[in-house]
């Protein structure tokens, strides 16, 4: 016989205890697909969880990973903050309405670093390039800047960005 207080004992109560709580989230996870539970759900989120340390933090983190929620910085920008013609390289972090942006410009070498700013549409030039491509650039300290100014000229993954008209005009300024 087992003796009461022994670790197969200790174990398996931790392993039912773990199973009843996944199988808990899975049954709550599907009411909720229905809307009156959506309803009853949200309220409880707003009253109580919203309460709970770190707890906004983590569920941004998993609506951002699952895709429910727009991943910030995925949008490359060249930015003229104080309008006077010298871009800088940002990324949206969120549109704050339609014609006002937050943007975030990484420092070099360290991205982490950086400064934000609020700016009109008018003072923002959209890239249509990958993220890590600008960051790429600001972590060389501005080397291989000039993929900044190349749009995709294809579908495949080995076609080069040529150099678009506005990219040259932006660079002799």
């Amino acid at each position: 016989m087992i003796s009461v207080g022994s670790d197969s004992i200790t174990w398996t109560t931790h392993l039912i205890s773990i199973f009843l709580l996944l199988i808990s989230f899975l049954f709550i996870g599907y009411l909720t697909q229905y809307q009156r539970f959506k309803r009853i759900a949200e309220s409880v989120e707003n009253r109580y969880l919203v309460k709970a340390p770190l707890y906004m933090l983590v569920r941004d983190t998993v609506q951002q990973f699952t895709g429910l929620k727009k991943m910030p910085f995925s949008q490359v920008v060249l930015v003229d903050p104080f309008d006077n013609g010298i871009k800088l390289t940002g990324f949206v972090s969120e549109e704050v309405s339609p014609d006002l942006y937050t943007i975030f410009v990484p420092t070099a070498p360290n991205p982490l670093n950086g400064n934000i700013y609020h700016v009109p549409v008018a003072n923002l030039t959209f890239l249509s390039i990958p993220p890590e491509i600008a960051m790429r650039s600001i972590v060389s300290m501005g080397n291989g800047s000039s993929a900044l100014f190349r749009q995709k000229s294809g579908s495949s993954e080995t076609d080069e960005y040529p150099l678009s008209s506005e990219a040259g005009e932006a660079l002799t300024a």
